[in-house]
């Protein structure tokens, strides 16, 4: 059983993208985070790689060679940076 509940998990997730992406995020305000929600920091880190992990999961080109790729991704990958 889940000790919290998925609505919070996600909100929680969300945080943490948002503050790894900004370049000016101050260090440890992933610690600061989980004082604040009351989470374990480890625990809100491997709920961030476990997000990570499910959007590689849904995106057959990532972590993958583009030599490895099908045509079909190949395509895909030129029509997405065409513009």
């Amino acid at each position: 059983m889940e000790r919290w509940a998925k609505d919070q998990k996600e909100a929680v997730v969300k945080r943490p993208r948002e503050l790894l992406s900004d370049p000016n995020a101050p260090r440890g305000a992933i610690v600061d985070l989980a004082k604040q929600v009351q989470i374990p920091k480890t625990t809100i880190y491997i709920w961030n790689r476990e997000l990570k992990d499910q959007i590689d999961r849904q995106d057959p080109t990532k972590r993958t060679p583009a030599s490895l790729w099908s045509s079909e991704a190949k395509f895909q990958a030129v029509l997405a940076t065409a513009t």
